[in-house]
């Protein structure tokens, strides 16, 4: 998904912090003996409402990039015919 890359934990964090904000996680936690504060979060109902929404979007999304994919595979193929058959001496 990231391509081999781990996330950000800077960026990770800042997201969980404004989720928390928007009443979609709840987080708990406190100092750690080693590094920085530990928070664990939690996502509450409406955290789930929230990302069974961004679910059934993302799977839109892919339904609509799958048809333009399934498209543009054929529009490519028609066109390596074309031009097989024009060097072939066919039109």
């Amino acid at each position: 998904m990231l391509g081999g890359d781990r996330p950000d934990p800077t960026g990770m964090y800042r997201m969980l912090r404004s989720m928390e904000k928007r009443g979609l996680v709840v987080s708990s936690g406190g100092p750690s003996d080693s590094g920085p504060a530990k928070r664990l979060y939690r996502l509450i109902p409406e955290g789930r409402q929230c990302l069974g929404r961004w679910v059934k979007t993302l799977a839109d999304y892919h339904r609509a990039l799958g048809g333009l994919l399934a498209a543009a595979r054929q529009a490519s193929a028609g066109r390596a015919r074309q031009t097989r058959d024009r060097d072939k001496g066919r039109t």
